[in-house]
């Protein structure tokens, strides 16, 4: 099984803690910080913080732009932009950084009850 479906597989049950290890979301992130995730079941918006793979590295960063299947991301510490992403391709989104409400979707405050 692929680490991906693997994370799908967990996302489906409920929300994945993911602690970070990487500096591109600065200042937003610090390396150490643990983020909540959770599967996407609303449509992706424009500054949404979303979790996919791209060639086997998980990666977490911000919706710049939507446009028809595919989004833009980009880090807040990176000076470039992602490859467009599909979106049937996202894995999650983050709805707590830290036990504090950063990115808010009703289903994270629903399935942590």
């Amino acid at each position: 099984m692929k680490k991906e479906d693997i994370i799908r597989k967990q996302l489906s049950l409920g929300i994945l803690r993911i602690n970070l290890i990487g500096n591109s979301m600065l200042p937003t992130f610090q390396p150490g910080d643990s983020v909540y995730v959770t599967a996407i079941r609303d449509e992706v918006k424009v500054n949404d913080i979303v979790l996919f793979y791209d060639k086997e590295v998980m990666i977490l960063h911000r919706v710049l732009q939507v446009v028809g299947d595919y989004v833009i991301t980009q880090g807040d510490h990176n000076t470039y932009l992602d490859r467009p992403v599909k979106i049937k391709k996202l894995l999650g989104i983050v709805c707590e950084q830290n036990g504090e409400t950063r990115v808010i979707q009703k289903v994270c405050e629903q399935e942590k009850k």
